[in-house]
């Protein structure tokens, strides 16, 4: 049996080791060895010589230069002067593991691709399930709805618009609009103003 240490580190509420890093400056990393009790100046000899860095006393702390975090734990563990520290449960082999996963089924089932287009089908309203408009009106509501700067320009919803604007009207409008014999009706078009840059 081995004598006992004359230093101890105790571990944090959680049971890990109480390591932390602080930033310095310039940029300078220091790792924080907090919790020790005992011959503090013993153990920070002790690990400036295993870990071949330099460190110094701060208080109950210990300061290391460097991050030294993934070298400094276990070599504190081998050492056996944590005190509280968490035992962690063995792995259990893989064949329970899997066992374990096939006995628990799920209460609701995952969200897929299909279910996601199932659902969207079946939430569509009658209006967006018909068939788009076509013909020589819809394409000139469309012409019209994209020079018109003062609309969400969501183009998915003009087949839709369309039909309302139908509805609207009641269907004359588009009727007397573009029947033949309804003389043509010439736009004048407006130039563009043009500002001086003075």
């Amino acid at each position: 049996m081995s004598p006992p240490a004359a230093y101890s580190v105790c571990a944090t509420k959680k049971g890990a080791v109480p390591l932390s890093i602080d930033k310095r400056r310039f940029g300078k990393l220091v790792t924080r060895v907090e919790n020790v009790s005992g011959d503090v100046s013993a153990l920070c000899t002790a690990l400036k010589n295993a870990l071949g860095a330099g460190g110094h006393v701060d208080g109950s702390c210990i300061e290391v230069q460097g991050d030294q975090r993934e070298v400094l734990g276990p070599w504190l563990i081998a050492q056996g002067c944590v005190k509280g520290l968490r035992h962690e449960k063995p792995p259990a082999p893989a064949e329970e593991q899997d066992s374990e996963a096939a006995g628990k089924e799920r209460r609701k089932p995952r969200w897929d691709a299909a279910m996601a287009a199932a659902h969207l089908a079946s939430s569509k309203p009658e209006a967006a399930c018909q068939r788009e408009p076509r013909g020589p009106e819809y394409q000139r509501f469309v012409a019209l709805m994209k020079s018109w700067p003062f609309w969400d320009h969501e183009y998915s919803s003009l087949p839709q618009r369309f039909t309302q604007r139908g509805r609207v009207a009641g269907g004359v409008e588009l009727e007397s609009c573009h029947s033949e014999s309804a003389p043509a009706q010439s736009v004048k078009s407006v130039p563009a103003p043009q500002f001086s840059s003075s």
